[in-house]
């Protein structure tokens, strides 16, 4: 009867065990193809961002930065569309001056939220992940999930807005 009893105890251990694998092996699982489909759900939004660009007015709004330029009011209305449609964090174009600093050119959140960000609003290379500069170098490209005190988790993908004769003008992220 202990034989049996010590035999019975060890399948239901090795059954607990079992399963304690096998739930972990599906929750990993299940992570990566969530993380998969976001990606997937970003990577279409800032391509469909910059399908909504023309590369001739970007540049003429980069260059100008005011609110008032009939093609910022145009773009803003297009990526706000854009921006409520899909409900990302974020939604916004960026340029990058000669001293590496980022500029806003158009936020695709309501004007009148919290975390817009207006025409000029400038920010740091430090603030973004490293695949940003990938972004500006032509590739489009799209992060894990990362995870930050300040910003929760989160992933981001950069699209760049290429000009007419292929050169980088800006980068569409969310």
């Amino acid at each position: 009867m202990k034989f049996f009893t010590k035999i019975q105890i060890s399948v239901v251990l090795a059954c607990f065990i079992l399963s304690g694998v096998l739930l972990f092996i599906s929750a990993l699982y299940m992570y990566n193809v969530m993380e998969k489909q976001f990606q997937d759900v970003a990577s279409n939004i800032v391509k469909a961002g910059v399908q909504i660009i023309d590369p001739e007015k970007f540049l003429e709004l980069s260059q100008s930065l005011t609110e008032t330029h009939p093609y910022y009011q145009e773009l803003q209305s297009e990526f706000n569309i854009l921006y409520n449609s899909f409900n990302p964090k974020y939604l916004y174009t960026l340029v990058k001056t000669e001293d590496n600093t980022l500029k806003y050119i158009v936020d695709g959140m309501d004007t009148n939220a919290d975390d817009f960000s207006a025409i000029g609003t400038e920010d740091s290379l430090d603030n973004y992940e490293p695949e940003l500069l990938v972004a500006f170098q032509g590739k489009p490209i799209v992060t894990k999930v990362l995870k930050s005190e300040q910003w929760g988790e989160l992933l981001s993908a950069y699209m760049p807005i290429m000009s007419k004769n292929n050169t980088v003008i800006g980068v569409v992220g969310c």
